[in-house]
């Protein structure tokens, strides 16, 4: 009996030591479990970080350093070469000059044509303004007046009025219009149909006209009676 008491202490003994080392090899192998768990963890954490980094780090160098391929401009030196050439436009604008330009008459050019005065060869009043040479016109055959064409030469007249008159010529009987100088009320020119109405001409006749103001009579006899006041001679 007491062999058997003893040897299933033994045993009994015997299985709490296997047990025992049993729990200590499953507690040291989930420990080493854990520790492998948390090592690979931090491992996995340091490489997403690291990733991040390095993406971003990329994207950067990418946007802004790196040139794309084949010699094609980067996005940095495209929106700089847009700004720089935003800028020109800008100074361009800011640094444009204006002049002003003033003319007078004898400066203003109409179809490339300098406008000319004519004045009364009596009095040397101002009568005919126009943009052609008067005097190089084409005259008529009857009385050498000149024919200035009213559709084709830009003309104001400064005359007025003279009345209406019939003469009678080798074809038939000539009713003219008569502009006399709306000074001295010497004759200029005539128009052969009223001035309401259209017509081709407008004829001027020959020395009613001058180009120099000085040129007309009674400027001249002013000219001379001034000089003789200046000499003491009545």
């Amino acid at each position: 009996v007491f062999l058997s008491w003893s040897a299933a202490m033994a045993m009994h003994m015997l299985g709490n030591s296997l047990q025992n080392d049993h729990v200590e090899a499953l507690q040291q192998h989930e420990q080493e479990s854990w520790d492998k768990k948390l090592a690979e963890k931090a491992k996995l954490d340091r490489l997403k970080d690291a990733g991040a980094a390095g993406r971003g780090d990329l994207a950067m160098h990418e946007t802004w350093e790196v040139k794309k391929k084949d010699g094609e401009a980067s996005l940095a030196e495209i929106k700089r070469k847009a700004k720089e050439e935003t800028d020109a436009a800008l100074d361009g604008e800011h640094k444009k000059r204006y002049r002003t330009l003033v003319y007078t008459s004898e400066d203003t050019h109409l179809n490339e044509n300098t406008l000319r005065n004519y004045y009364c060869s009596i009095c040397g009043s101002h009568s005919l303004v126009c943009d052609t040479d008067l005097f190089k016109l084409q005259q008529r055959n009857t009385d050498k007046s000149y024919a200035m064409p009213e559709a084709t030469v830009m003309t104001k007249s400064y005359c007025v009025a003279g009345g209406k008159i019939c003469l009678k010529r080798p074809k038939g009987i000539e009713v003219q219009y008569r502009m006399n100088c709306k000074d001295c009320s010497a004759i200029i020119g005539y128009r052969p149909v009223a001035k309401d109405r259209t017509s081709p001409y407008t004829y001027y006749f020959p020395d009613s006209l001058v180009a120099e103001q000085s040129e007309a009579v009674g400027m001249q006899k002013t000219v001379e009676a001034h000089a003789g006041q200046d000499l003491g001679v009545e």
